[in-house]
């Protein structure tokens, strides 16, 4: 505890606004304008991000409606299964020959 707080002392005496640019004060305002920009440079890099998500999501519906338009495709009614057996028949029939 003696030494955290001999360290502290020591901070309080020696960081002093106004001493030349290797002050630990001014190199601890750098350090947090340099968080500060970095933050601001992520909350930008998120918002493209975000733009590109929101295009790739709108190509992803696309997708999504075709797939389930060719999930939904031809109902398979006793009518419809009959027109496709018939065509499958002739076709295995055709390359039987």
């Amino acid at each position: 505890f003696t030494v955290a707080e001999s360290i502290r002392e020591w901070l309080e005496a020696h960081n002093v606004e106004g001493q030349d640019d290797s002050s630990m004060y001014a190199q601890m305002l750098r350090r947090e304008a340099d968080k500060k920009a970095k933050l601001e440079g992520k909350v930008e890099k998120r918002y493209e991000e975000q733009v590109e998500k929101v295009e790739i999501t709108e190509a992803e519906i696309e997708e999504a409606k075709l797939l389930q338009k060719r999930k939904e495709g031809k109902p398979c009614t006793k009518e419809n299964f009959r027109v496709w057996k018939a065509g499958f028949d002739k076709e295995i029939a055709d390359s039987r020959e």
